[in-house]
């Protein structure tokens, strides 16, 4: 996505040049310049760029309306389960209005996302930190 680019690219040039001076003057390579100073001062905002990616992935809807409509339901991925499940117990469908099912499904779809903040959270700050030290 462009804006993953864009976000990996201002997390870049917020990395302060006076690193890779540093290295350059001790000898390292322009590989080495990235794997041993680039790439570990990035690995927060990989991390993030990860969490945000397999956000948009669990939560997508329409792919999964497109692939997978015409299958059976048990081959739904989670979003369009529980968009069936609104329809089946949806009182204009002849259901009775048992959403209990739905917001059921709703909390444990939610909750590895949850889960995952919960690890990544820490990213966040350390990459808000990060770049709120130049200056």
């Amino acid at each position: 996505s462009a804006f993953y680019i864009f976000l990996q690219r201002q997390f870049f040039l917020g990395v302060p040049r006076e690193l890779f001076e540093a290295a350059r003057l001790d000898g390292a390579s322009a590989w080495g310049l990235f794997w041993r100073i680039a790439m570990p001062l990035s690995i927060p905002s990989f991390i993030i760029v990860f969490l945000f990616e397999f956000q948009a992935s669990w939560n997508n809807l329409q792919a999964a309306l497109i692939y997978l409509n015409a299958g059976s339901v048990e081959e739904f991925t989670a979003p369009l389960g529980i968009a069936y499940a609104m329809t089946k117990y949806s009182p204009s469908a002849g259901g009775q209005g048992d959403y209990q099912y739905v917001m059921v499904a709703s909390l444990l779809v939610t909750l590895p996302m949850l889960i995952i903040f919960a690890f990544g959270q820490r990213y966040f700050v350390e990459g808000v930190a990060t770049q709120g030290r130049k200056g």
